[in-house]
């Protein structure tokens, strides 16, 4: 999906704080709000050290100005979280996330209408990856996110056990 533009959606939260996170306490915040989001399906552990790994690469890309981690907090709290990344005049949202507990109640709306529009002028056009079938592509096209190609994936199931 992607946009050039993008249009207030119907349901817009006041009152929360949406800005690009810069300090250690704001990453470490981040952390914490993905691990309450970490799949089931992966030991605690691992998932704790490849998520650790990962937030490293995306302030690393942060700090050299190659994109943005926008993030919604709402009374003190990291509610809902995203990175914009952009080169050649592109710009990708990367890992739309909301807290499980506030899911559902217009966050992540809100938030990637404002990241949206915080980076739209710096590209061209804004691209989502998303399953367009679902909730989070109904989100975006209220947006203003119009499909423009698709994407198949294919997925294979792994023992529950990972090898050390």
């Amino acid at each position: 999906m992607s946009a050039s533009d993008v249009t207030l959606p119907p349901h817009v939260l006041a009152n929360t704080d949406i800005r690009c996170i810069c300090s250690d306490a704001e990453w470490d915040d981040l952390f914490r709000a993905k691990l309450r989001s970490a799949p089931d399906a992966y030991p605690q552990e691992i998932y704790s050290s490849y998520l650790r790994m990962q937030l490293r690469m995306y302030r690393a890309m942060c700090d050299q100005k190659l994109g943005c981690w926008y993030a919604l907090y709402e009374g003190g709290e990291l509610v809902s979280n995203l990175g914009i990344f952009g080169v050649n005049g592109l710009g990708r949202f990367q890992i739309v996330d909301t807290i499980p507990e506030a899911r559902g109640k217009g966050y992540c709306q809100t938030l990637v209408y404002f990241a949206a529009i915080d980076y739209l002028p710096r590209v061209d056009a804004l691209v989502i990856v998303a399953d367009t079938s679902g909730a989070a592509g109904r989100i975006y096209q209220k947006i203003g996110f119009e499909v423009r190609d698709y994407l198949a994936e294919l997925e294979v199931k792994c023992p529950n056990e990972y090898p050390r």
